[in-house]
């Protein structure tokens, strides 16, 4: 498995309710016969661990550049994602069943292109599951983003708000890999 992205909040104990992780990544085995995409979203035991998320995709249709966005939405009563490819809706659906989660809190730390704690029941560590391609750039929002703000924005760069300029305010963290050293 190759981590594109992992954020999780500090909390050590899976168990404990202020538990929080969030990643998504991508698993060569899977991809031959379904999505190789796998979505983890918990908090404390609520959520789920590696959901198989994508319809109609393969290793081989995402071997050339490929641009991936998931939104995540709690409701009263589920977590519902949508997934998109490329700027186009892919699919949508729950995360588990039945299980709204409220905001995570603590001190978010994230790794890109590998794990960033290691998942509950393995022996991996930090580090492990680094992704074998490139990112040219990578936003994390802070509100929801529909299918009209990922399909406008998704090959273009965006800009961020200033002191004089609210424009993409909700626009939480954005790397563009390309500004030198």
């Amino acid at each position: 498995r190759e981590v594109l992205f992992d954020v999780w909040n500090g909390v050590e104990n899976h168990t404990h309710a202020t538990y929080g992780r969030f990643r998504l990544s991508i698993d060569h085995t899977n991809g031959s016969s379904g999505s190789p995409f796998l979505l983890t979203v918990l908090q404390g035991t609520k959520g789920a661990q590696d959901q198989q998320i994508g319809a109609n995709l393969t290793n081989a249709s995402i071997t050339d550049w490929t641009h991936v966005a998931i939104s995540l939405k709690s409701d009263s009563t589920n977590l519902n994602y949508s997934f998109y490819i490329n700027g186009v809706l892919n699919q949508t659906g729950t995360v588990g069943t039945n299980q709204s989660l409220t905001e995570i809190t603590g001190k978010l730390r994230m790794h890109l292109g590998a794990l960033g704690y290691a998942p509950k029941g393995t022996s991996l560590v930090e580090g492990d599951g680094k992704f074998s391609g490139s990112l040219d750039e990578f936003r994390f929002w802070k509100a929801d983003r529909n299918e009209k703000d990922i399909g406008r924005n998704w090959w273009d760069q965006v800009g961020g708000g200033s002191n004089t300029d609210t424009a993409n305010v909700h626009l939480g963290v954005y790397y563009k890999f390309n500004e030198g050293i």
